[in-house]
């Protein structure tokens, strides 16, 4: 016999039962079981809730195999998530007036309930709430309750849900592989998750006129099925719902369609042409990545994003318009698109995303329009055959490498340049002198250039991207222009055959991580104007012995200069307010350092390694 000692109770709720009896009577005074109080407790065979218990948490009884029969008190108002599910010697149920919930998968797998009494007070039940109760199952092989339909076990190939019902449940026909037709009735108003899921033999369902959702992933993998005409009133097409119909060759959507969610028809290989409704707000994440068949797309006005991977390796797509209420096409959107030869950018999309046209071989021609202010990295990589560009408006951003490998935009000197910028380098010389015009060395332009030996940058150019000289490891020498006002993030990254760099007195900022690793550079001379000294500027610049930092800068960052194991000497101002994390980590070297008053923030390990400032 239990005693109060095998029940841990706080503030009311029953939160552990330590005991050992198979017949149980929970205390009086408790107002809650809390979650997986007695989760597969298997000897468990009788319990009884007393009256003011009122709800019941999440898998409190799962996996309770043995459990026989249950007391559930008037007092009851909520069973939890999972809370009987897999109490598989559980035969009878009956729920009190007063209960409003029962959680999704709440008597999931109790194969041998046979008898279940729900009350009018019940509002809500959860997804598979009544899955796999097989022993609720009527003479046609379907298990219902309250008008849902929870499973299927029935050995029909050709089926019609019954008049009635009102929803089919998530996963109710999943995995029926001899399903070749489904008739649903028209009672049915919604198509839960995952219904048909690996019904790969379904050829054929009617989707009644009263249908609003179909849930996510409701036909997956139905690899046999190959038209799905969709009523009026359905006003959502959930995640993955049609994703790998290998035969779907047709489809119809409803005016009354708003979404269509990410992955809705992935893989869908025999889809040809598809139009999207104009009630379509947003074309989901992989909406339509991997149609290899698909040759035309209808996007309406209306639409506002094209999502990430909404139509990558779609091989078989030549042209697609875009309507002008888009303002952003996301990462790898037509990525792959190998036959798309024109597509039309209107005015109002802001931003295109990373790799977006990437692998499009058949692209010749783009307009970017004046409303675009972003072009994600990589967008463009890869267009061998794009030979025309046009940039209507002033950028903000261009990610780096966003026209590498188009080779047909290359000039006769090797330079790829397009409105004054440079975006990349394809020629054979070491010594290399950027042509006259150019304001501004794109993002990732001469990276991994590897022959490169030295760079006359001209006057026109007033920036220099991040990434521009990554990796130029036999890089000598660059001369910077005296109207240069800024150097990205990582410029000259790993140059480490660069030995000197006078930086322009115009220059006011120099991205993190600049010069880091260039382990030859020995010299180097900061501007005036500058500011901040950014994150990992000069980390690992093992030949650096001498660093005057001017006054004005008023920030050294995190491992500026970590690991400059030869820098002795070192200024720094008192305009300096804050040295970041392990500035000078590592200067081996570093014999004396005064840090001024006016220095209010100090990071951590600044001088760790600095064996002679001991």
């Amino acid at each position: 016999m239990e005693t109060m000692r095998d029940f841990v109770v706080e503030d009311g709720e029953l939160k552990k039962y330590v005991g050992s009896e198979n017949d149980v009577t929970i205390p009086e005074g408790i107002t809650r079981i809390g979650d997986h109080v007695f989760r597969n407790h298997r000897s468990l065979t009788h319990v009884e809730i007393p009256e003011g218990v009122t709800s019941i948490g999440e898998s409190a009884f799962d996996g309770c195999e043995g459990l026989i029969s249950i007391t559930i008190p008037k007092s009851i108002t909520s069973i939890g998530k999972s809370a009987f599910s897999f109490c598989k010697s559980l035969t009878s149920i009956t729920l009190p007036d007063g209960v409003t919930s029962i959680g999704e998968s709440a008597f999931e797998g109790c194969e041998n309930l046979n008898s279940l009494t729900i009350p009018e007070s019940v509002t809500n039940i959860g997804d598979r709430a009544f899955a796999g109760c097989v022993s609720l199952m009527d003479g046609r092989g379907f298990v219902i309750v309250n008008s849902v339909l929870y499973g299927y076990y029935g050995r029909e190939n050709d089926v019609t849900i019954p008049d009635g019902v009102t929803r089919i449940g998530e996963g109710a026909f999943a995995g029926c592989i001899n399903l070749t037709s489904v008739t649903i009735s028209e009672s049915v108003t919604c198509i839960g998750g995952g219904t048909f899921a690996g019904c790969v033999n379904l050829t054929s369902v009617t989707i009644p006129e009263n249908m609003t959702c179909i849930g996510e992933m409701a036909f997956y993998r139905c690899e046999g099925l190959t038209h799905a005409e969709i009523t009026e009133g359905v006003t959502s097409i959930g995640d993955s719902a049609f994703c790998g119909c290998k035969s779907l060759a047709h489809v119809t959507l409803p005016g009354t369609v708003t979404g269509i969610g990410d992955f809705a028809f992935r893989d869908c290989s025999s889809l040809t042409s598809i139009a999207v409704p104009e009630g379509v707000e947003r074309i989901g994440d992989g909406a339509f990545y991997g149609c290899v068949s698909l040759t035309s797309i209808t996007i309406p006005d209306g639409v506002t994003r094209i999502g990430d991977s909404a139509f990558r390796g779609c091989k078989s797509l030549a042209h697609v318009t875009i309507p002008g209420t888009v303002t952003g096409i996301g990462d790898f959107a037509f990525r792959d698109c190998s036959s798309l030869t024109s597509i039309t950018i209107p005015d109002g999309v802001e931003r295109i995303g990373g790799e977006v046209f990437c692998g499009c071989v058949s692209l010749t021609s783009i307009t970017i329009p004046e409303s675009m202010t972003t072009i994600g990295k990589k967008a463009f990589i890869g267009c061998e055959s794009l030979n025309h560009v046009e940039i209507l408006g002033s950028m903000t951003g261009i990610g780096s490498a966003a026209f590498c490998g188009c080779t047909s935009l290359i000039d006769a000197s090797g330079f790829v340049v397009i409105d004054s910028v440079l975006y990349g380098y394809y020629g054979s010389e070491n010594d290399v002198t950027i042509p006259e015009g150019v304001i501004r060395i794109g993002n990732g332009a001469f990276r991994d250039c590897e022959s490169l030996t030295y760079v006359e940058i001209p006057e026109t150019v007033t920036s220099i991207g991040g990434h521009a000289f990554w990796m130029c490891s036999n890089l000598t020498g660059v001369t910077l222009p005296e109207n240069l006002t800024s150097i990205g993030d990582w410029a000259f990254y790993g140059c480490e055959s660069l030995t000197c760099v006078e930086i322009p007195a115009n220059v006011t900022g120099i991205g993190d991580g600049t010069f880091d690793r260039c382990t030859r550079l020995a010299s180097v001379t900061i501007p005036e104007g500058l500011t901040r000294i950014g994150d990992e500027v000069f980390w690992m610049c093992e030949s650096l012995t001498c660093v005057e930092i001017p006054e004005g800068v008023t920030t050294i960052g995190a491992r500026a200069f970590d690991g400059c194991k030869r820098l002795a000497h070192v200024t720094i101002p008192e305009s300096v307010t804050a040295i970041g994390d392990s500035a000078f980590r590592g200067c081996v070297d570093l014999a004396n350092v005064t840090i001024p008053e006016s220095v209010t923030s100090l990071g951590e390990n600044v001088f760790r390694g600095c064996v002679k400032l001991l």
